[in-house]
This record gives C-alpha cells, sequence and structure tokens, in this order.
C-alpha cells in the first residue's frame, strides 16, 4: 500500500494511505473513494493552524460568515465560493 501526499495551504503535508487504483477507505464507513476526488477541510485546516487565512493570535477563534453581512457563525465551507458560510446562506 502507497501513501498519497497533499500540501496543505499552510505549507504542511497531509498523507493518507491509498490502496489499488489509487483508492482511499475511510475509516468510520469504509467508503471506497478515489483519492483524487477528495476536498481540503477548511475547517480541519483553520483549527489546525494550516491554512493561509488561519488567525495567528487565537486559532480556536470562531470562524465568521464571510458571504453575508450578518457577521453569523459559519457553519459550512462553500467550494464554489472558496468561503465560509452560516447555515442562513447556505439555505
Amino acid at each position: 500500500m502507497s501513501s498519497r501526499q497533499r500540501r496543505s495551504e499552510g505549507g504542511q503535508y497531509l498523507s493518507w494511505p491509498t490502496g489499488e487504483n489509487n483508492v482511499v477507505v475511510c475509516p468510520v464507513c469504509r467508503v471506497h473513494c478515489h483519492a483524487n476526488n477528495l476536498i481540503e477541510n477548511q475547517f480541519l485546516l483553520e483549527v489546525s493552524g494550516s491554512s493561509s487565512e488561519a488567525n495567528a493570535t487565537d486559532p480556536s477563534s470562531d470562524l465568521k460568515c464571510t458571504s453575508c453581512h450578518e457577521n453569523s457563525p459559519a457553519t459550512s465551507w462553500c467550494v464554489e465560493c472558496s468561503e465560509y458560510i452560516c447555515d442562513g446562506c447556505v439555505q
């Protein structure tokens, strides 16, 4: 079994084992996924400090919606817009 690596925006390398045909198996639900179809978990990158947008003074600070002017807590990441969004903007 080989290992696939992706460099995060913060410069750290994230790796996961890949099996036959570059397939990753989720350790929780056992679903098979082609490694090229994986997307970066922006919330995880933010909390771990791997994101280029990470708050250097308080990396655990609450993320705010960057789509609306409500200053609501972000609960999702819009892949198309590449921004954090709140529950109201998700709908």
